[in-house]
Formats: C-alpha cells, structure tokens, sequence
C-alpha cells in the first residue's frame, strides 16, 4: 500500500467517481465533460479521463448544421 502523501488528495479514483459520472451521464446523454468535472468536484481532464477511458463512452451524435438544410432547397 502507498503511503500517505501531502498535497491534494486523491478523490478521482476512488470506486464511487465512475459510478457517479456514470448516472450523471446516463441521466442526461448531452452532458459536458466540464460540467460533470463541476458536478463530481474533479479537474475537466480526469472528468474526460473517466468518461472516455475508464466508462467507455464516446460521442456518438452529432448536432447538425444549417448547411444540410441548403440540400432541400435544390
């Protein structure tokens, strides 16, 4: 086991963080990584870390854009 150490405490990795950005996520599919960072008290990059790395989750949809309705048009 690691011995205590100063400085900022590590409360990223703990079990309970995945599982809180998890139900943060599956409640609200269009939630920002920063606002999940806000929510669980996490820095932006380890909320990205947990989202994308360890859960497994990805963009899957894009918005889109004005341009596609130029097609109809035609």
């Amino acid at each position: 086991m690691d011995a205590e150490r100063s400085g900022w405490p590590s409360t990223a990795t703990t079990d309970e963080k995945p599982e809180e950005a998890r139900a943060i996520i599956l409640t609200d599919r269009r939630v920002t990584v920063e606002e999940i960072a806000l929510q669980l008290g996490i820095s932006q990059g380890t909320a990205y870390s947990l989202v994308h790395d360890i859960l497994g989750f990805h963009k899957v949809a894009a918005r889109r854009v004005g341009a596609q309705t130029s097609d109809r048009r035609a």
